[in-house]
């Protein structure tokens, strides 16, 4: 992993610790004003793809994500990083636990246990565009 990319209390870890924290007015501040923020993966629920442009829009589909799918544990990993210009690659080991209802899944509570890969571009510190691809084939429905 580069400590460069992904070191000490750099943006990427300062940023990941935020969500780990389901605290999306901490996530908000890594934002620039026109994030574009996509999660194509989220298809896997049977729901539309996750497509926003903004921070304002962004935050709330976090704030919303949070409270909506009564998130009871999230912690990730960072396994591998790497940094080309302003992106980020980044290796994340999701471990996270939710009410099965909120994503159509026929259980009281989602177990995941996932591979997660988040590019993001980075500018004047300042987080500018996010893709995350998330392995839910783990969910345990």
């Amino acid at each position: 992993m580069s400590s460069l990319a992904c070191g000490p209390n750099s943006l990427l870890e300062r940023y990941v610790a935020a969500i780990e924290s389901r605290d999306a007015d901490k996530m908000a501040a890594f934002m620039a004003d026109q994030i574009h923020y996509q999660d194509p993966t989220m298809t896997y629920f049977k729901i539309p793809a996750i497509d926003l442009k903004g921070r304002d829009a962004t935050t709330k589909f976090w704030r919303d994500s949070f409270r909506d799918a009564e998130v009871i544990g999230l912690d990730y990993t960072i396994t591998d990083c790497f940094q080309a210009g302003h992106v980020f690659m980044v290796d994340l080991q999701l471990l996270m636990e939710v009410a099965g209802s909120s994503w159509d899944v026929n259980h009281e509570q989602i177990q995941l246990d996932a591979k997660q890969i988040m590019s993001l571009t980075i500018h004047d510190n300042k987080i500018t565009h996010q893709t995350d691809y998330v392995d839910y084939h783990s969910v345990n429905n």
